[in-house]
């Protein structure tokens, strides 16, 4: 039956040929699409899940859609506040002791303003705990300096967003160099310092991954004028964690430069007020960096073994999510987000592609399959006597449909391998030449600046089942209505 199915395709040339390409356009824009796609969401997964995210991310029920990046509502996303985690070290705990879960960091999210020299830029901050920040992020690569220590005040910036700034002004970036951060919320503002201890890397580099600094969580909660820290912590400092429990702000400018004991007639090109004057009148003396192996710099908020806060606004977790974890989450007052929702708009995107295309794809999937039946209706026509003569001879109906449909889904097949190599071609004439894309919001979305194609198993292998279908569906309808004609009847058609 393989034989006489194989011997009608190439007898039928015309026919064959037609169905052919027809099936191989769709299998070449069925594979280089959800290839392109689903390459550009796994990148995006591997850069998220190892560097950013964690497998899922815990986060306190909210009324907005929210991200690590803050809500996701385009239109008011910058007026929304993140909730806090209720009952973050009971959270942290009992997770952690789940035998689905690996690793469980806290991270403290914001947003401020960078002052790097000769450059001022807002970036997104991550308050992290570094021992464990790292520990369930193995996938952020330290390239210079080292990473923050525990209890150490600092900042980590990445080393794309640090290169590119010196290119542009000509200026130095120094390990050790002490970084201005701020903040503001209505008409109050906050200024943080931290020391430059180290510049990472990640995996994957993209437009707004590299503009990622971590900073010690103290500082960032300073900055968002959170202060609650472990009771422990207070109870033992007594007198000194109340100088920590709040950061330094400002209601009236006035009132930064009151009692600073400078009149207006002194102050003059040689003496006015300089950065270090303001920042001893807001925060007190600047300490300079160390050297060596010691810990670069301490924040202004608080000394080196600041305490680690009980607040947070998210839980990285590296691990399974299960009935147990969710339940187990639910009740301490968390909700469980995936990590293409604690990823935000980038990652959403990403998937809402891959969903656009393939919705268009089944439309043009549609008007395929129309196209097919239709010229598969014409040579069955044409071929009325043959399927006569066969009934003839003695073959049954279920036999000669069995044939047709082999046939069919031999052309299918030839269709699909002929969109296949056209596919692989392509991927290898993108790998051997440097095809940069210049649009951000698509190099973040296809995986980074440069146009690759590699080809994915699954999807070819999904396209082969498709238009095999397409093909022996498409003789359906066509064949039951030659085969019902009589026998002499068929013949006799010219």
């Amino acid at each position: 039956m393989l034989s006489l199915a194989l011997r009608n395709v190439v007898r039928h040339g015309r026919h064959t040929a037609l169905l052919a390409a027809l099936f191989a356009l769709a299998s070449l824009l069925f594979i280089a699409g959800n290839s392109l796609l689903t390459h550009a969401n796994r990148t995006l997964r591997t850069l998220f899940v190892h560097t950013i995210t964690g497998d899922f991310v815990v986060a306190a029920p909210s009324d907005v859609p929210t991200s690590l990046f803050g809500a996701t509502t385009p239109s008011i996303g910058e007026l929304i506040t993140l909730p806090l985690l209720s009952r973050l070290p009971l959270l942290t705990a009992e997770l952690g002791a789940l035998p689905e879960v690996e690793r469980v960091t806290p991270l403290v999210s914001g947003a401020a303003v960078l002052d790097l020299p000769g450059r001022r830029l807002t970036v997104p901050i991550f308050g992290i705990e570094p021992a464990g920040y790292f520990a369930a992020l193995p996938g952020i690569e330290v390239v210079a300096g080292r990473a923050l220590q525990p209890g150490e005040s600092g900042i980590m910036l990445t080393e794309r967003l640090v290169r590119r700034i010196e290119a542009e002004t000509g200026r130095a970036v120094n390990l050790g160099d002490e970084l201005l951060l701020t903040a503001a919320q209505g008409q109050r503002f906050r200024i943080r310092s931290a020391a430059l201890v180290g510049l990472f890397r990640y995996p994957v580099s993209m437009d707004f991954s590299d503009e990622i600094a971590l900073v010690d969580a103290a500082t960032v909660l300073a900055l968002n004028e959170i202060q609650r820290f472990t009771p422990e912590t207070n109870a033992d400092a007594g007198g000194a964690a109340g100088a920590l429990s709040g950061p330094t702000t400002i209601a009236d400018v006035d009132d930064l430069f009151a009692d600073v004991g400078i009149s207006d007639d002194a102050v003059g090109e040689a003496n006015g007020l300089t950065v270090d004057d303001v920042l001893a009148r807001v925060m007190g003396p600047v300490p300079r960096p160390t050297s060596g192996d010691e810990p670069v710099g301490t924040s202004v908020l608080a000394p080196a073994d600041a305490p680690i806060p009980v607040d947070a606004h998210f839980l990285l977790v590296r691990g399974r999510v299960t009935p147990a974890v969710r339940d187990r989450v639910a009740t301490l007052g968390g909700e469980i987000l995936s990590w293409r929702q604690a990823a935000g708009q980038t990652a959403l995107l990403a998937l809402l592609l891959l969903i656009a295309f393939n919705g268009g794809f089944v439309i043009f999937l549609l008007a395929v399959s129309l196209a097919a039946a239709n010229i598969v209706l014409i040579s069955t026509y044409r071929r009325t006597r043959e399927i006569a003569t066969l009934r003839a001879v003695g073959a049954e109906l279920p036999l000669v449909r069995r044939i047709f449909v082999l046939e069919h889904a031999v052309i299918g097949a030839a269709g699909w391998l002929l969109g296949l190599g056209g596919t692989v071609v392509l991927s290898l004439l993108l790998a051997h030449r440097e095809i940069l894309v210049g649009n951000r919001l698509v190099a973040t979305v296809i995986g980074g600046h440069r146009l690759r194609l590699p080809v994915d198993a699954g999807t070819v292998a999904l396209c082969l089942l498709v238009v095999t279908a397409i093909a022996a569906g498409a003789v359906a309808v066509p064949l039951r209505q030659v085969i019902r004609k009589p026998i002499v009847e068929a013949i006799r058609e010219r």
